[in-house]
């Protein structure tokens, strides 16, 4: 014990100073941490928390990729855009790729995108048909 208090003493005056600064700065800092719950409280409003639970739900349902497999001759952007896999640019692309009549079968998106995987992975999503009729 002897030892423990010498090895205290050694310090000079200003580093044991400091010891006893940053040991107050870490006891008021462990007893924000556990009173916090004390005096934050999240104001709950449950009609607000509804909506907001709704309107997650809608949103999530809204970008969702789309479950059906969709025929890329007739779909309009927003419908590709649906299609896991496919973004802006490349709805912009296969419109484009549809409008010069260069669209006639999957094989026709290496045109767009040369990744065979890629093609592989929108034929779960997608297809096409050039004879069906636009909705």
């Amino acid at each position: 014990m002897k030892k423990i208090v010498d090895s205290f003493t050694s310090f000079t005056r200003p580093e044991r100073a400091g010891l006893v600064i940053l040991s107050a700065i870490l006891l008021v800092l462990v007893a924000i941490r556990t009173t916090m719950s004390l005096w934050v409280r999240p104001v709950t409003d449950k009609e607000k928390e509804a909506a907001l639970v709704k309107a997650w739900a809608d949103y999530k349902t809204a970008h969702e990729p789309t479950k059906v497999r969709v025929n890329l001759y007739t779909a309009d952007s927003v419908r590709l855009i649906s299609i896991k896999g496919i973004g802006d640019h490349l709805a912009h692309d296969i419109l484009e790729c549809r409008r010069l009549h260069k669209l006639t079968s999957m094989k026709s998106l290496y045109v767009i995108v040369p990744d065979e995987k890629w093609v592989n992975d929108i034929s779960e999503f997608a297809y096409v048909d050039t004879n069906e009729k636009s909705d």
